[in-house]
């Protein structure tokens, strides 16, 4: 017999509602969005992109704490 539910399986668990659930998840992916975007103007973007393509040689404190890693 298939389980119909995450309680079916243990039914000594807390019975929580499949939309409360849904709003639960709902909530944590608004929160980690609003702490993990980052939005840019386009110059802004121009300029980080560019970097990418062509970064700077390393300077001596990045290479001083690349040697202590």
């Amino acid at each position: 017999m298939p389980l119909s539910s995450p309680t079916d399986a243990h039914p000594e668990t807390t019975d929580v509602k499949p939309h409360t659930n849904a709003q639960a998840i709902a909530l944590i992916e608004r929160d980690v969005a609003d702490h993990d975007t980052l939005t840019l103007s386009p110059s802004a973007l121009e300029a980080f992109v560019a970097e990418c393509e062509a970064p700077a040689p390393p300077n001596p404190a990045l290479c001083a704490l690349m040697a202590r890693s």
